[in-house]
């Protein structure tokens, strides 16, 4: 490591919340997000909000660290829940229940819980760090059966909110009057304000200083060059990332997936899950870098897949840096087009540059 720099801990959110990862995201600290599936209903659960989504939450972090017992890690576990009337309310049934909790929650006042516990692990050792129970309180204009009813009609997605409403989007959006607590609490599920002092306690923010992200794309009959890549980009001072997959079998190990690459691609890029795999990186990286180089006589040659690799990166809004000029014989020549104008000519160091600026 060179002198100066130091690279951040690892940090695992224990959640498949898109809200809450987006809201993380306004840290500016690298994570990774695993959900837990954990049985949230179960005998002798609290009738307390705060006991309950401490419960939860902590349930929640503890089934993620058990995956990574051996290694240095924090993980943020969450839970929420809204509260009314002496009555836990969590994500409604269907869209029945849904319509009388709104109603019921007209012109009144309700409680939005939520539940953080930052655990540690490392050397077979799972450590609680902190836990804390932040509550926002939030106040309802009064609400018309029709704007209930449209909302509910409209936002598919009712039934994954605790509190059985979007209050960020759709007309769900205007039933808040007033706020009293964090607004982040009650916008995304997750307490900004109180995550990032539990995070400053143990040295892990504000961010360290970071390398910016890079993935690197291709065909897989450019593994050995994505190492290479991976290494050029290292020595630049860049964090890149290359699929794990190619990377050990340059090193010889999984003989058999050259053989059954070429005659089974489709089903070994699923098997060993690709796709989930690239977006995941890609959507907390900073950019991607396409290594677009000869294949089958075509220069530039960019496959299907790494050319939907970079049109994610595009609607994610990352950099999509591309290593040669695009040929027109290239099979996703159009696609690629389409993706960017930022060709490398094999120039790194313009990486380098542009990304440096956001930092």
């Amino acid at each position: 490591m060179e002198e100066g720099k130091m690279e951040q801990e690892k940090i695992i959110l224990a959640t498949t919340s898109p809200s809450r990862r987006e809201a993380f995201e306004f840290l500016n600290i690298p994570f990774t997000a695993e959900g837990s599936k954990v049985e949230e209903k179960f005998e002798q659960r609290s009738n307390s909000p705060k006991a309950l989504v401490l419960c939860l939450s902590e349930i929640k972090a503890t089934a993620v660290a058990k995956k990574h017992l051996e290694e240095q890690t924090f993980i943020f576990g969450f839970d929420s829940v809204g509260f009314h009337k002496n009555k836990i309310l969590e994500k409604p049934a269907n869209k029945a229940a849904a319509k009388q909790r709104l109603l019921n929650l007209s012109g009144q006042k309700h409680s939005f819980l939520t539940g953080l516990t930052l655990l540690k692990t490392g050397g077979g050792r799972v450590e609680q760090l902190d836990q804390r129970v932040v509550e926002t309180e939030v106040k309802f204009r009064e609400l018309a059966l029709e704007e209930v009813e449209q909302y509910l009609n409209k936002d598919p997605h009712f039934k994954t909110y605790a509190l059985g409403y979007n209050p960020v989007a759709f007309v769900s959006s205007s039933f808040i009057e007033e706020i009293n607590g964090s607004p982040t609490n009650i916008m995304r599920g997750i307490p900004l304000n109180t995550a990032a002092e539990m995070l400053s306690n143990f040295g892990l923010y504000p961010a360290k200083e970071i390398k910016p992200k890079i993935v690197i794309c291709a065909s897989s009959a450019f593994r050995k060059e994505m190492v290479e890549y991976k290494a050029k980009l290292k020595e630049l001072g860049l964090t890149a990332i290359v699929h794990p997959l190619y990377e050990e079998v340059v090193k010889g190990e999984h003989p058999d997936f050259l053989e059954k690459i070429k005659t089974e691609h489709g089903a070994i890029k699923r098997e060993y899950g690709f796709v989930q795999w690239y977006f995941d990186q890609i959507k907390t990286a900073d950019g991607i870098l396409v290594l677009n180089l000869e294949k089958n006589g075509v220069n530039g040659y960019v496959g299907v897949n790494t050319a939907s690799e970079m049109l994610f990166a595009l609607y994610c809004k990352k950099v999509v840096f591309l290593l040669n000029p695009a040929q027109i014989k290239c099979p996703s020549y159009d696609e690629v087009m389409a993706s960017t104008d930022l060709v490398l000519n094999g120039d790194l160091s313009q990486i380098k540059e542009r990304l440096t600026k956001k930092f």
